[in-house]
């Protein structure tokens, strides 16, 4: 009996893919690019604005220790008061009145204190929180608020707000938006499609391995979309209204980035006349205090009297310390609306936010 034994190794690929006859493709392409630059704007908007709110914490805890150190004042020349008025009430000069005044403003600065030590250990926390460490308290902190920075100049062009993260974005999403409208519209375009088939078959892994027999087939189709007019129609419509949505997001963007700006510079000019005059004011609380007391120790003024300066005196200083931390903060706000400092540099030139 004849026996027959053979053996095949066969190899076959069907590739499918489709002509870019209007531009459809790339198109989708450019906007997937588009897609990936605005979600690197809305990064760098993450980081921006996490850089703001850890300065805003550091602004605060100093501002807070500045307050604490104030308290700690005012508790000593408290106690020193009280000391002084216990013994002269012992001596039976000084009315039981007084002496309660003078032993509730005590203990009202003693509590004062004890808030401003707790805030002081909450803003600890929270700053090391931000700034990626674990909570424990440990950070020290900054012991006084910093000078202001060199004053805003006059006259800042508006293209400093192109760098700014949401801005950026907003283009980006609107440019993507458009090119998804045309990649819409051109797949009511007819399509070529191409079909290509290969294959590689013999009876020895040899002849296979030296590209032998090599089969190759290729076939296109001219297809157009009559059944899905409907679907792709509704497609162009919804593309459409993305457009108009990003281009009303684009310029609700670009209203808010102006809007913060002036709102800053407007804070920033503002608080400066502000800290000016609460400087003023703290300087004569002060000198006034301490006027007081002298007179009170020469038999001239009641207690009540050196209450109430002692009393002006810490109010005038803590607003002095708020307004200062206010007008840094306003100043740290000018930079986040601005999307960075006062000038261009070249890495800002290099950015394009021109709606297309």
């Amino acid at each position: 009996m004849l026996s027959t034994t053979s053996t095949s190794y066969g190899l076959s690929l069907d590739v499918a893919w489709e002509l870019d006859l209007w531009g459809a493709l790339d198109a989708e392409a450019r906007a997937a690019e588009a897609g990936l630059h605005a979600g690197e704007a809305e990064l760098r908007g993450a980081r921006l604005s996490l850089a703001g709110q850890a300065t805003k914490a550091w602004l605060a805890l100093a501002a807070t220790r500045l307050q604490l150190a104030v308290a700690e004042r005012r508790v000593a020349s408290f106690e020193q008061t009280s000391r002084l008025m216990r013994a002269r009430y012992a001596d039976g000069l000084v009315d039981p009145l007084d002496l309660r005044l003078t032993e509730t403003q005590l203990e009202s600065a003693r509590a004062a204190a004890a808030a401003q030590r707790a805030a002081q250990e909450g803003l600890v926390r929270q700053l090391e929180a931000l700034l990626g460490a674990y909570p424990a308290g440990a950070l020290e902190g900054p012991a006084d608020l910093p000078a202001l920075p060199d004053a805003v100049p006059v006259g800042l062009p508006s293209e400093l707000l192109v760098r700014r993260p949401d801005l950026a974005a907003a283009v980006e999403r609107l440019r993507a938006a458009d090119l998804r409208l045309y990649e819409a519209r051109k797949a009511l375009w007819p399509s070529l499609r191409l079909t290509a088939s290969g294959g590689r078959r013999s009876a020895d892994l040899e002849d296979l391995t030296r590209s032998a027999f090599d089969v190759w087939s290729l076939a296109g189709s001219l297809t157009q979309p009559l059944f899905e007019g409907g679907r792709l129609r509704a497609g162009v419509d919804l593309a459409e209204a993305r457009v108009r949505e990003g281009l009303a997001s684009y310029q609700q963007a670009t209203l808010r980035a102006f809007s913060e700006v002036e709102s800053a510079l407007a804070a920033s000019e503002h608080l400066d006349a502000r800290v000016a005059s609460l400087a003023q004011a703290a300087e004569h609380a002060l000198a006034g205090e301490a006027l007081a007391e002298a007179r009170y120790r020469a038999g001239r003024y009641d207690v009540l009297a050196v209450l109430t300066a002692r009393r002006q005196a810490f109010e005038a200083e803590s607003a002095l310390i708020e307004a200062r931390r206010a007008r840094l903060e306003a100043r740290v706000d000018l930079h986040l609306a601005l999307g960075g400092g006062f000038e261009q540099t070249d890495e800002d030139e290099t950015l394009d936010t021109t709606p297309r």
